[in-house]
Order: structure tokens, then sequence, then C-alpha cells
């Protein structure tokens, strides 16, 4: 049986976001969660779909899945895992380019972006999942010059360095090439 990685997209993605990585992950069952990308609802309220969403994938009780973030999807993945996972389902989580630390870029939405502004430097939410440690293995894809999470924003607990500019993330070989590496 093929193990399982859920697919989240970031912020206005959608699952065109998957085909690349489902073309070089062939060899395992990608799965593609669908949310409100447009980040209306909170990192809470989603990370409770994506806990709904889970438990409809009816695992066997010692399987485990891993978590693919694009962006805002990692900060979903990490609330999910951090907050959510009460059964412990989680083997390994992937963020790429997701604002760990935060971002100013998302100061500049509107309030109705409720998820979105979440995700702002120093914010309660952001302080709060930084403080909440977990013991699930995580990798964290991130680049000094990218615009949207800039510096340090994307680094986290196992951070690996990148080259790619921010919104061409989702259609870069290379990186999925490392995440294939890292789950072999």
């Amino acid at each position: 049986m093929k193990k399982k990685i859920i697919f989240i997209s970031g912020f206005t993605g959608g699952k065109r976001d998957i085909f690349l990585a489902k073309r070089i992950l062939k060899n395992y069952n990608l799965i593609y969660f669908k949310y409100n990308t447009f980040l209306t609802q909170s990192v809470e309220e989603i990370g409770k779909e994506l806990r709904i969403f889970i438990k409809k994938l009816k695992l066997n009780k010692k399987e485990k899945i891993n978590l693919i973030g694009l962006s805002a999807g990692g900060i979903i993945a990490l609330y999910y895992a951090k907050f959510l996972d009460t059964e412990k389902l989680i083997d390994k989580i992937i963020t790429i380019h997701s604002p760990i630390n935060g971002t100013y870029f998302v100061g500049l939405f509107p309030k109705k972006f409720k998820g979105l502004r979440q995700m702002k430097l120093n914010s309660d939410f952001i302080k709060r999942l930084s403080k909440n440690k977990t013991k699930i293995n995580q990798i964290n894809f991130w680049n000094y010059i990218d615009l949207l999470v800039p510096g340090k924003s994307a680094k986290g607990e196992n951070p690996i360095r990148d080259y790619v500019p921010h919104l061409p993330i989702a259609y870069w070989p290379p990186i999925y090439y490392k995440i294939k590496k890292i789950l072999n």
C-alpha cells in the first residue's frame, strides 16, 4: 500500500498546485486537502476541517501520514499537528516557504482575510504556534530572498535552504526531488 501524503495549498492555491508533486512523488498516495484558500476563516477553523478530512481517510491503527504544506498550507499543517492530532497520525510535516515566524506581508490585506492575517509577524497566533512544540519530524524549505515570506520567516526546526522565489514554488521540481529523498 502506498504511503499517504496530504497536500495543503497556500493562499489562493488550488488543486493545480499538486500536479508536479504527483508526478515526482508517484510512489506515494498524494491526497489534496481542499479548503477555502482565500483564508477568510481562521487557521483554527481550517485545522478542524483538516481533522475531519483525515478522519474520513479511515487510516488503520499503525498507519501514519505525512503533510506537505505550501506557504500558508504549512501553517495549517503545523497547527493541526501541534493542537489537533490527538491520535498521533502524523509522521512528517514538510513546509515549503511557510511563514512559521510570521510575515509583515499579510498586514496589507483587509480584516476579512482572518486566517491570512493570523500569520502576521509577532501575532498572538504565531507566538502560540511557535511556543507549542511537537515531536513530529518537521522539515522546512525556506529562502532569504522570498519577498512574501522574507529572511528567516520560513526557517523552522529542520531548515533546508532553497533558491526559489515564492510564487513558482509549487512548480519547482528540485523541491519535490528533495522531498522524495526525505520521505524515502
